[in-house]
C-alpha cells in the first residue's frame, strides 16, 4: 500500500528528474490521463489504460526542460499540484493536475489543463 505522501514524493521526483518509470509504476493497469489543453477544453486529450497513459507520461519527460512541482494539497484519496515546466529558450508551460488514488494508493486517473507560451 502507498501512502499519499509517497505517491506525492513519487510525482515531485519524476517530474524533477525527468524519469517516469517510477510514476508509471504508480499507476492502475486501467488508469486515465485526461488534459484539457488551453485553446481546446471542449475535446481533452484522454489516454486510457496504462500502456496509452505511459505514452503520455514518457512524451512530457522526454522533453529538453526543467519541471518543478508547487502548490500540492493531499488528501488519502486525492492529489492535487501544479508544475511549472521551462524550456532552455525561456518558453513557459504550466499544468494544474488533480490526481485520484485508489485505496492502495495507485493512481487511477490524472485530471490536468495545461497552458504554454506562445
Amino acid at each position: 500500500m502507498t501512502s499519499a505522501q509517497t505517491a506525492l514524493d513519487i510525482i515531485n521526483n519524476a517530474h524533477r528528474r525527468r524519469e517516469p518509470d517510477a510514476l508509471l509504476d504508480l499507476m492502475a493497469d486501467d488508469a486515465e490521463h485526461v488534459e484539457n489543453r488551453m485553446n481546446d477544453i471542449s475535446t481533452p486529450h484522454v489516454a486510457r489504460g496504462k500502456y496509452e497513459v505511459a505514452g503520455v507520461v514518457e512524451d512530457v519527460m522526454s522533453r529538453e526542460m526543467t519541471h518543478d512541482v508547487r502548490n500540492v494539497v493531499a488528501t488519502d484519496e486525492r492529489i492535487a499540484y501544479t508544475v511549472y515546466c521551462e524550456y532552455p529558450d525561456w518558453n513557459q508551460v504550466m499544468g494544474s493536475y488533480v490526481v485520484d488514488l485508489d485505496d492502495d494508493g495507485r493512481i487511477t486517473r490524472m485530471t490536468g489543463h495545461v497552458s504554454w507560451t506562445e
